[in-house]
C-alpha cells in the first residue's frame, strides 16, 4: 500500500505535471475536515508546491537566448579577440593589394623592356642617320632664315649644321642604347643626354657666341614642339626659359 501510494505521488510530481499536482493538493485539502489538521496540511504542502513550481520551469532555453557563461565568453572574445582579428584582416588585405600592384608594375616594366628591345633592333646606325637627315631637311628653311638674320657666310652655316647633326646622331644613339638596355639603362641614358646637351651648348657658343647660340636653341625648341605637340620640348642648348 505504501509503495503504491509512493508511486502515485511520484507520477504526480513528474516534471511539468502541474495540473495533477494542483488536483492532488485540492483533494487532500477537501478531505481534511478539522481546522488544525487543515493548517498542518497547509504548511506541510508549502514545500511540495515550491517543488512543483521548480520542476515546472522550462527545461530548455529559448532559441535566441544564450547561457550567461556563453554570453560572457562571447563578449570577452569580442573585446579581446575581435578587434585584433579585424586589424589582421585589414593588414592581410593591404599586403595582398601591395603585392598585386607590385606584380602588375613588374609585368608592365617587363613588357616595356621587351618592346624596347624589339625597337632597338630596328634602330640601326643607317636608320638613325637617315632619320636625322630627314628631320634636318624639314627644319632647314627655318635654320636658313635665322642664319640670314645673322648675315653669316656659307661656311659658318655648314659648320653650325654639322654640329647640330652630330648632336642629333648622339641623341639617337643614346636612345637606341636605352631601348636595348631596358629600364635599367635609364640612368646611363640620362647621363649621356646631359653630357650631349652640355657639349653641344659649348660648341655652338664657341662658334656663334652666347647670344646667337641661345637664339638658335630657342628656335630649335619651337620646332621640336611643333613636330611633337604632345611631348615636353627639350632645351638643346642655351638657357631654359
Amino acid at each position: 500500500m505504501e509503495a503504491s501510494r509512493g508511486r502515485e505521488i511520484s507520477r504526480v510530481f513528474e516534471r511539468g505535471n502541474v495540473p495533477n499536482i494542483i488536483a492532488w493538493l485540492c483533494a487532500v485539502y477537501l478531505l481534511t475536515t478539522r481546522t488544525m489538521r487543515r493548517i498542518s496540511w497547509f504548511f506541510l504542502l508549502l514545500p511540495l508546491i515550491a517543488m512543483a513550481m521548480f520542476y515546472h520551469r522550462p527545461s530548455q532555453p529559448s532559441a535566441g537566448a544564450k547561457p550567461v557563461a556563453q554570453a560572457s565568453l562571447s563578449a570577452m572574445d569580442h573585446l579581446i579577440g575581435g578587434a585584433p582579428k579585424a586589424d589582421d584582416d585589414k593588414e592581410t588585405e593591404r599586403r595582398r593589394r601591395f603585392e598585386e600592384g607590385r606584380q602588375q608594375s613588374a609585368e608592365a616594366i617587363r613588357r616595356d623592356d621587351e618592346a624596347g628591345k624589339k625597337l632597338a633592333v630596328l634602330l640601326t646606325p643607317q636608320y638613325r642617320a637617315s632619320t636625322v637627315d630627314r628631320v634636318l631637311k624639314l627644319r632647314n628653311p627655318q635654320y636658313q632664315s635665322l642664319f640670314d638674320s645673322w648675315k653669316i657666310d656659307r661656311g659658318v652655316r655648314d659648320d653650325i649644321l654639322t654640329l647640330v647633326r652630330d648632336r642629333e646622331l648622339r641623341w639617337a644613339e643614346s636612345r637606341a642604347k636605352a631601348f636595348a638596355g631596358g629600364h635599367t639603362a635609364m640612368p646611363t641614358y640620362e647621363a649621356d643626354k646631359l653630357f650631349n646637351e652640355s657639349l653641344s651648348q659649348m660648341q655652338l657658343s664657341k662658334l656663334l657666341g652666347k647670344a646667337c647660340s641661345d637664339e638658335l636653341a630657342k628656335l630649335e625648341t619651337e620646332m621640336f614642339q611643333q613636330e611633337h605637340p604632345n611631348i615636353r620640348p627639350r632645351v638643346v642648348s642655351g638657357d631654359e626659359s
